[in-house]
């Protein structure tokens, strides 16, 4: 018997069947709510500023002006919503480094459905130079300082006890230690003197 072998050929057909989809039901809307911005407020270079509600800190910023431009410099968080806490001493967190400064503040929040405020507006404010203090025949002299507007002068005693101080506007560049010595304001003996350059109400900041 001879047998005949024959190839049956064959094919594959793919068929998709499209599963019904049903859509789901819609979640249920939140509301979402941005803290409110707070304002600034600078007097003898310490920036307070009101508490927001809602906020659980804050976070200041300082930036410098490098000629140019402003960039940032450095920032601090402040983990706290009491009116208290809500101040920086900027003298002693830029080490009373003369130049010229940007401040504000943003509103932090851990409270659910609420987001971190804008940031506050930009308050300018500058460093003065340091004046530079000499002697010379029992005078005290210092020289002006741009902007300043007027000077402040400390006496101090050898236990650094405060003895007096005075105020100058900014024509007064000298303190005659002996005349005040003689008509009993201080006393004869050894002293610290301290004089600063006084800023003035539009952001400028006494320097040391």
């Amino acid at each position: 018997i001879n047998a005949i072998k024959y190839s049956v050929p064959t094919s594959v057909i793919n068929v998709l069947f499209d599963t019904p989809k049903i859509k789901s039901n819609k979640t249920t809307p939140i509301t979402v709510e941005r803290l409110s911005s707070t304002t600034l407020v600078m007097k003898n270079g310490i920036v307070e500023w009101t508490s927001v509600t809602n906020a659980s800190g804050y976070e200041l910023f300082v930036n410098s002006f490098n000629g140019e431009t402003y960039e940032e410099l450095t920032s601090v968080k402040i983990n706290s919503n009491k009116g208290a806490d809500l101040k920086v001493d900027l003298n002693e967190l830029l080490n009373q480094t003369a130049g010229k400064y940007q401040v504000y503040v943003q509103a932090k929040t851990s409270t659910n459905y609420y987001l971190s405020s804008s940031k506050s507006s930009k308050l300018d404010f500058e460093i003065l130079q340091a004046p530079t203090l000499s002697t010379e025949d029992g005078i005290l002299k210092w020289n002006a300082i741009e902007n300043s507007a007027g000077y402040s002068l400390e006496v101090y005693n050898s236990t650094d006890a405060l003895i007096t101080s005075f105020e100058y506007d900014t024509t007064t560049l000298s303190y005659d230690v002996i005349k005040k010595a003689n008509g009993n304001i201080i006393e004869s003996g050894s002293y610290k003197f301290i004089i600063k350059a006084l800023g003035q109400l539009n952001g400028e900041e006494e320097s040391t």
